[in-house]
């Protein structure tokens, strides 16, 4: 730019773009996870899809649901549910084998379980909190312009 603008004056500042998100993802691609063993040896990974889980009957549905596709039987090895507000998981086989489950940190914090804790066959277990899914992003993104007229005088050389 050959001129600059006269910063003497009366400028203008003006709000040219402001965005408010109406939700926000609560689980992000690859990040909420759990682990299946069977006889202390791993079995499966089960991802659930990245997008925004309304309800914690919606997060369930899909934890079950992406297990069923995932091994492919008729009986889960671990079934989910809710209870009372909170998430519970009912193991299955329990007599016949050993299952055990561990989570990914971010699943935990969705479903009120515990991403510190393997949870193994036996008694079925209830989260000791309730599920969470807000997103934990609080954002706004303002953008700002200065506005005004600027006249530049191009010179030839």
């Amino acid at each position: 730019m050959d001129c600059y603008p006269d910063n003497e004056g009366d400028w203008e500042v003006g709000l040219t773009e402001i965005s408010f998100p109406s939700f926000v993802e609560n689980v992000l691609d690859g990040h909420c996870y759990y682990t299946i063993h069977v006889e202390d040896r791993f079995f499966r990974k089960i991802t659930l899809i990245a997008k925004h889980y309304a309800t914690i009957r919606d997060l369930v549905r899909e934890i079950n649901a992406k297990q069923q596709m995932s091994i492919g039987e008729v009986d889960l090895f671990v079934e989910f549910f809710v209870s009372d507000g909170k998430v519970g998981m009912m193991f299955e086989y329990q007599a016949q084998v050993k299952v055990s489950v561990d989570f990914s940190p971010n699943l935990p914090r969705l479903s009120g379980l515990r991403s510190d804790e393997t949870y193994v066959t036996g008694e079925d277990v209830i989260s000791e909190r309730e599920p969470n899914l807000s997103s934990n992003i609080r954002s706004v993104y303002c953008y700002e312009s200065v506005l005004s007229l600027v006249v530049c005088m191009f010179r030839n050389v």
